[in-house]
């Protein structure tokens, strides 16, 4: 089957917070930030493995700052007709500066509202996120973070799907909020 897809993305990052620093190295006034490329790659057909397993490897290059790269294993499926569920295991490290790296745990469970037109769904994001304090003796400073919202796919025409999740953040070290767009074509 097409298992192996192939995906390019063009990123801009708004972030009020550190002085116009994006934690992930990434520059945040308003322009292009960096460009992703991402291979994935499904282990079997839909529906032949419980979860339906993909691996999927990024690799982000950045504008300013350092680039990084990132591994997920994926897994979704679909509970009925109408409700789909999906989770992610997920490492990212930042490739310089202070070799930021997370672990995180992000799922989501979805609700078909309008069929193959517009899907509604919440949202979780759980990470432990290390940096490198000090690189004479590689000290390293971590902390958990924790964050939920809603978020709502869009199928405007064939092809094309938009995004939109909020995420708040649920404890003292996770983002106050995040705002998360996406804009998809697939050929």
């Amino acid at each position: 089957g097409h298992r192996l897809q192939l995906d390019i993305y063009q990123v801009t990052v708004k972030d009020g917070t550190n002085n116009g620093q994006h934690s992930s190295g990434l520059d945040s006034t308003g322009g292009l930030n960096a460009t992703k490329f991402e291979i994935r790659y499904a282990l079997a057909d839909w529906g032949k493995i419980w979860g339906n397993p993909t691996l999927y490897s990024e690799w982000i290059e950045a504008v300013q700052g350092a680039d990084s790269w990132e591994n997920k294993l994926l897994l979704c499926d679909d509970i009925t007709n109408t409700w789909s569920w999906a989770t992610n295991l997920v490492f990212q490290e930042l490739l310089g500066d202070t070799r930021d790296r997370s672990h995180e745990w992000n799922s989501a469970i979805s609700y078909d509202a309008i069929d193959e037109k517009l899907d509604v769904g919440f949202e979780t994001n759980f990470a432990y996120v290390n940096n490198l304090i000090d690189p004479a003796s590689s000290q390293r400073q971590h902390h958990w973070e924790l964050s939920a919202g809603p978020s709502i796919r869009w199928y405007p025409v064939t092809h094309a799907h938009v995004i939109l999740a909020e995420f708040i953040g649920l404890n003292k070290d996770a983002p106050e909020s995040k705002t998360v767009a996406i804009f998809g074509w697939e050929f």
